[in-house]
Parts: C-alpha cells; structure tokens; sequence
C-alpha cells in the first residue's frame, strides 16, 4: 500500500504533506516521548491522589503506567513514521 500524493482540498493534505518532511517526523516523535513521560507520571500520580497506592498496589501501578506511556505514543508515532517510510 502506497501514501498518495494529495491536493490541499483533501482534510488529509497538509498533514500529510507535513509528514514527509523528515525533521518533522523526528519533532513529533520526540514530542510523543515527551507525552509518554508525562502520561506515565499522571497515571502514577492519579492512584496515589486517591489513596489507592499503595505498597501492595505500587508495582502494579507502575507497569500499568509505565504500559500506558509505551502504548499510546507508540501509537501515535506510528502515523508519521508510516507516512514517511511510504513516500521514499
């Protein structure tokens, strides 16, 4: 499956458009490692402002965290590096 070539009328077309652009792609995925930090830290944080971590729940917690930040910017990088690899 290839990524066509899109005119700007196309809602697709600027994002795509962005994304063969290489420093682009490294920017976002950057930015998605960025979000994975602070995802991680929320999820953290959430349980223990409602009390629930605690030393039985703590490494339960963190690899419930520590899985969210991998997944959803995994997720989300995925999109750019996809659209990038294609138009080589």
């Amino acid at each position: 499956m290839t990524v066509q070539k899109v005119s700007e009328p196309y809602p697709a077309g600027p994002t795509i458009k962005a994304f063969n652009e290489l420093w682009y792609v490294l920017f976002y995925v950057f930015s998605m490692g960025v979000l994975g930090i602070h995802l991680k830290h929320g999820v953290e944080s959430v349980f223990q402002t409602l009390g629930i971590k605690t030393r039985r729940y703590a490494s339960l917690i963190y690899k419930l965290a520590y899985g969210f930040a991998l997944i959803i910017p995994t997720a989300f990088s995925s999109i750019p590096i996809y659209i990038y690899v294609m138009q080589l």
